[in-house]
């Protein structure tokens, strides 16, 4: 539970700093709210696995090449991605993922799923696209955990 709190306040804060550098102004709309609003929706329809996937079923997927209803998006900075990262993930980094012009290399019709170093970013990155609009789910465990299953890597 307090992990999940956590997780919901850093999206807050994510978003709120995200609003924050938008240098238009709304007109007649208070920001917060809308952020309250969004926030209240989804925490009162998020399902009860929270939008987890675990990293033997990615596997699986991969290995039946039975990837076409799902994006796997890594957010680790691109240094780490270039070292190691699973088969046809795609990378765009946690600090510039809200930025329109990476949002728009996202797909609307298939499953994000987001993998980060351990599943903690990955979770608040999922929140994020959640609330605008994405299906995504976060790899439990991140990179970390696909390779200590013993799950291969591109290098």
């Amino acid at each position: 539970m307090r992990k999940r709190l956590y997780v919901i306040f850093a999206a807050a804060i994510f978003i709120l700093v995200a609003c924050g550098q938008k240098t238009q102004k709304l007109e007649q709309i208070d920001r917060a709210e809308i952020i309250r609003l969004a926030l209240d929706n989804y925490l009162t329809t998020t399902p009860e696995n929270w939008r987890i996937v675990k990293n033997t079923w990615l596997k699986e997927k991969l290995d039946k090449k039975d990837t076409g209803d799902i994006f796997i998006l890594d957010i680790r900075d691109p240094e780490d991605f270039q070292k190691e990262h699973i088969q046809g993930a795609v990378n765009i980094p946690f600090k510039v993922l809200a930025k329109e012009e990476n949002l728009k290399k996202l797909p609307k019709d298939k499953t994000i799923v987001i993998v980060c170093v351990t599943g903690h970013s990955a979770s608040m990155a999922n929140v994020v696209l959640n609330l605008l609009g994405y299906k995504a789910d976060t790899m439990k465990y991140g990179v970390n955990g696909w390779k200590e299953a013993g799950f291969p890597v591109v290098k």
